[in-house]
């Protein structure tokens, strides 16, 4: 009986060991990302007074393992932010650093511009969005494959921005590369 139990588990072993998997470098979290953390944290008014420090360290630590979300959500929980808040700001702030490392890395990679990707999911997250997020969703989904500059980003309802920056964005920037 218990023969059976052993060689399923084996067999699940030699799975997992053929499964690729990537590391996540850490080091891509770059003073510019630590930056517009603490801006981004600095911006929420409902956090709790004097603990944007222990917030900011776990956001790096979220962004250090490579979107660890629920690092970042824990830490919001414990410090009484409630669970669906917790879960927004954690999102967030994965969402723009995840978008800001992806733009270092195609610079550092040589290239200058790319390509906005809509996912064709609206960028809001309710059956009742506001007058803002209906525009927001409008410019991202009208955005869909115009190129732009890496350095500048997209200019779209009188601020420049890139895939995913805004709240519950769900775009992506596709790389183009020279001469394409």
């Amino acid at each position: 009986m218990f023969g059976f139990f052993s060689k399923r588990s084996d067999q699940r072993a030699k799975t997992r060991a053929s499964v690729p998997t990537v590391k996540f470098d850490p080091k891509q979290v770059a003073k510019a990302i630590r930056a517009d953390l603490r801006a981004r944290i600095n911006e929420f008014e409902d956090l709790p007074d004097g603990k944007q420090e222990q917030i900011f360290d776990a956001a790096v630590v979220m962004a250090e393992r490579g979107r660890d979300l629920h690092h970042l959500a824990t830490a919001l929980i414990d410090l009484g932010v409630s669970n669906g808040r917790a879960s927004y700001i954690s999102l967030y702030l994965a969402n723009r650093s995840t978008a800001l490392m992806n733009v270092a890395r195609m610079r550092d990679n040589g290239l200058t511009e790319g390509k906005w990707l809509y996912s064709g999911a609206p960028c809001y997250a309710t059956n009742a969005p506001t007058i803002a997020e209906l525009a927001m969703d409008e410019a991202h989904r009208t955005a869909n494959g115009r190129r732009f500059l890496l350095d500048n980003g997209l200019h779209l309802n009188s601020v420049w921005t890139f895939p995913g920056w805004e709240p519950r964005c769900k775009g992506g920037t596709v790389a183009v590369g020279p001469g394409l």
